[in-house]
């Protein structure tokens, strides 16, 4: 990087532009693709989360599904599949749900304070 030896806040900030310019053409793919996996991995999940909320899944099929939806429940659509299981599912397994929603907080709730329009249950 060339020094300047006097350097205005105007060139300070054009070099800041251009970095910041430089930096999201190079996340800018990968925040594509990293979209396009979440839309497959909703439309994966879709026909199972319509088969457990229809019928009724075991404890353990039940902590399997959650599991797979859980690395994705930062996506809106999938975080609304993942409450409607937990709905289902609440007072079958209570305990269960307890565990996948407060796995749910420990991943994506970047406060401790829950706000109420992003509890997954």
């Amino acid at each position: 990087m060339p020094h300047l030896v006097k350097m205005g806040n105007r060139d300070r900030l054009s070099e800041d532009n251009r970095a910041l310019e430089a930096l999201t053409r190079s996340v800018l793919p990968l925040a594509k693709e990293i979209r396009a996996l979440h839309e497959k991995a909703c439309a994966a999940y879709a026909p199972m989360v319509e088969q457990a909320c229809a019928g009724n899944l075991s404890r353990s099929e039940l902590s399997h599904l959650l599991d797979g939806m859980l690395d994705f429940a930062g996506a809106s659509k999938m975080l609304a599949m993942y409450k409607r299981v937990l709905r289902r599912y609440l007072y079958v397994y209570p305990e269960t749900v307890y565990g996948y929603v407060m796995a749910w907080r420990e991943m994506y709730d970047a406060d401790d304070e829950v706000a109420s329009d992003s509890d997954p249950a």
